[in-house]
């Protein structure tokens, strides 16, 4: 009995211990995160509901019971959680995963890119209104603000992003204890060091610009005195309306005489002020502009006006020269100290001088050229006002004379074409603009006889040729050597120098007696002839050599073939290489037409240069060394080209006809002999099947030559076939 009740009970035991496992291993999805396993409400059973709701709360909503400062971004729609899509807004767990025991962090790089964030280290600090980041603060790292970014776990009551201030003393000491109130970027900014104090803008009443930028506060605003920033800003205080906020702006700025003492007779401070509409409070401003440099600054502001209340009337060109151009220490020397004397030590570094004409200064180097013309004497219609050297009169001013400059006029300098004499001043005025004034003519004026054209493209002269730009290169095409020769200029002779063919004679030669027949009229230049430009024959073989030895102008020859005379009837002027000679061109020439192979074998192939043509005509003698060979006569016999394998056995009358067999328009080998046709002996059935070597052996012809047998040869059966007791005839 004791037995039974002690299984009884192990067995309840044992399923209380299954049902226990069972539902814990159904419920629990996994151990919570370190940072809520701190929490004592979250820990046990009675933690889900905190975390996953109820009937009043869902996951989200009681998410937001603990995370106050989440849900008030989210309610005033700013921050991450303010601005990331509402899918993600409602499921916390798509951003931050729990139950994994602190092995998946919270907060994480995929946390960010759930709420469209790429990068954490590049969050744009816009998305919360009032805390967008500029400057220096760009570049830091988050954890330097938010210490507690990467703390795993961190504690009740801990943040990792929010609850920051903004404010400047929340991270910066303030060197200033008060004085200059909180907003310490208004005037220190973001991006520069504190001590550049980079967005501090002056009052508008006074700008730092200029020579003020470049000082230190402490300069005009010494520690301590009555014009230190706090006291400033104080006084502001003290004296602001209650409607408006203290500043430093309704402090009375202080005027240049304030800081810095004048030099100047008050007699030309009163007029300085008047001429530039300044009060005399302001009376420096006249003259002195801050942006322009200190008072010593070579920007400092003296009109002509102003320059005439010093007793020194300013007229051109005195009004555009350089202060220093008179006052020669100015701008280089030190300011002078405040003193008793200041005045004095003053207008010895500006000594009053009387206002003249250039003349009264400046001597006339030309010698009154100018005083006459556009000129009419006045220095700065060439000079400029500072200087006399270089002359302001250039290219432009060139143009507007007799003789503009273009091409390589350009660069010359104006004493090539406007010499100095001895003993008188440089010439311009007058100065010839004829190109032979200047330039040697190399031609001997022979381009400009009675039968050269005057006029060229509207040019005449040098021009017809020539441009300014080099005599070098001439404006030449094969029209105008048409138009002055009369011989047109095509392929590789437009392309040829001017002295391939016009070779300047050698000195002292004789000149020819007539001009060649090229077209040109009128008697013989001798001039022409020894610049190299003389006249010059057309004909090909008068520059070129003949390599043909004549051969193409024998009698009999075409004179005119297409329309064309001499070398031209096979040659062009591109190339002598390149021939015009066509199949039909060969019985033109020689009244031997070429047909089938022949049309296509190289001319070379029958015309040897040198050989003999075997039909025993009169060759030219051997040519020159180095120069092409002729082309050798050739005879239009078959055996003229190739020899008789057959060696005389078809000859008839002497004459070896080979057309009989053969064709052109096929290879020797392939002809058209039939034994039914061509012959005395017909072939059967039987002898077809027969080569015809079998009947037509190598025999020895006569005496030291073998060749094939063909003629003659005998047709009767004993001629090749031996009958019983007889022997075989030979052959006949």
């Amino acid at each position: 009995m004791i037995l039974k009740i002690l299984v009884a009970v192990v067995s309840l035991l044992a399923v209380l211990a299954l049902v226990y496992w069972e539902f814990h291993r159904a419920t629990s999805p996994g151990p919570l995160h370190p940072t809520h396993a701190s929490v004592p409400e979250l820990r046990g059973n009675g933690g889900c509901v905190a975390c996953h709701g109820d009937e009043k709360h869902d996951l989200a909503g009681a998410c937001l019971v603990c995370h106050k400062p989440v849900a008030a971004q989210m309610a005033a729609g700013r921050g991450i959680h303010g601005k990331s899509p509402p899918t993600v807004i409602k499921a916390c767990g798509a951003c931050h995963v729990e139950h994994a025991g602190g092995a998946v962090a919270l907060i994480d790089a995929r946390s960010f890119k759930k709420s469209g964030i790429a990068d954490p280290e590049k969050y744009d600090h816009a998305y919360v209104p009032g805390f967008a980041l500029g400057g220096k603060h760009l570049d830091l790292h988050c954890i330097r603000c938010h210490t507690a970014a990467h703390t795993e776990p961190i504690v009740r009551g801990m943040s990792r992003y929010l609850g920051l201030s903004q404010t400047c003393t929340a991270c910066h000491k303030d060197v200033h204890k008060g004085d200059y109130g909180k907003d310490c970027a208004s005037c220190h900014g973001q991006s520069e060091k504190f001590d550049r104090v980079a967005k501090f803008a002056h009052t508008k009443a006074f700008p730092l610009t200029g020579a003020h930028a470049n000082q230190a506060c402490k300069e005009c605003h010494a520690p301590g005195s009555a014009n230190a920033v706090g006291n400033l800003l104080r006084l502001a205080a003290a004296t602001a309306p209650a409607t408006r906020p203290a500043s430093a702006a309704a402090v009375r700025v202080r005027t240049c005489v304030d800081c810095h003492a004048s030099p100047h007779k008050t007699g030309f401070v009163e007029a300085a002020v008047r001429i530039a509409g300044q009060a005399f409070a302001d009376q420096c401003l006249a003259c002195h502009v801050p942006e322009r440099g200190g008072f010593l600054g070579a920007g400092v502001t003296m009109t002509v006006a102003m320059h005439a209340a010093t007793s020194f009337k300013l007229d051109p060109p005195h009004q555009k020269v350089g202060c220093q151009e008179c006052h020669p220490t100015f701008g280089r020397r030190k300011t002078l100290p405040a003193g008793a004397d200041l005045a004095k030590r003053f207008a010895a570094l500006f000594p009053s001088k009387s206002a003249q004409s250039c003349e009264a200064c400046h001597a006339d180097p030309h010698k009154g050229q100018f005083n006459s013309g556009p000129s009419q004497g006045r220095c700065l219609a060439c000079h400029a006002p500072t200087r006399f050297k270089p002359s302001a009169f250039g290219v432009e001013e060139h143009k507007k004379s007799r003789f503009p400059l273009t091409g390589s006029h350009e660069a010359v300098s104006c004493d090539r074409c406007h010499a100095k004499p001895l003993d008188g001043p440089r010439r311009f005025v007058p100065t010839a603009a004829a190109c032979a004034e200047c330039h040697k003519d190399v031609h001997g004026g022979a381009f400009d006889g009675p039968d050269k054209p005057a006029l060229v493209r509207g040019l005449t002269g040098c021009a017809r040729c020539h441009d300014t730009g080099s005599f070098a290169q001439v404006k030449w095409t094969g029209e105008d050597h048409h138009l002055w020769t009369g011989y047109r200029l095509e392929g590789k002779h437009a392309q040829a120098a001017c002295a391939a063919c016009h070779k300047p004679a050698p000195k002292g030669a004789p000149l020819p007696a007539a001009p060649p027949a090229n077209g040109r009229k009128g008697a013989v230049d001798p001039v022409l002839v020894l610049a190299g430009f003389g006249p010059t024959p057309t004909r090909c073989d008068a520059c070129h050599a003949d390599v043909h030895e004549g051969h193409f102008d024998r009698p009999g020859r075409p004179r005119v073939v297409r329309g064309q005379e001499g070398c031209a009837r096979c040659h062009d002027t591109q190339a002598f290489k390149s021939v015009k000679w066509a199949v039909e061109d060969h019985a033109t020439w020689t009244q031997y037409a070429l047909q089938g192979l022949h049309a296509k074998v190289s001319c070379a192939a029958c015309h040897t240069p040198g050989a003999s043509n075997k039909v025993h005509l009169p060759l030219p003698p051997p040519p020159a060394k180095g120069a092409a060979a002729p082309f050798a006569l050739a005879a239009s016999r078959c055996d003229s080209c190739h020899a008789d394998i057959h060696e005389g056995q078809f000859l008839r009358n002497g004459v070896n006809d080979c057309a009989r067999c053969h064709r052109v328009e096929s290879p020797f080998k392939e002809t058209t002999f039939t034994h039914a046709r061509d012959s005395a002996f017909k072939l059967d059935k039987t002898h077809e099947a027969v080569s015809c070597s079998g009947c037509h052996r190598l025999v020895e012809i006569r005496p030291g030559v073998r060749a094939r047998r063909y003629l003659p040869l005998g047709n009767q059966c004993q001629d090749c076939h031996a009958l019983p007791g007889a022997s075989r005839k030979a052959p006949r």
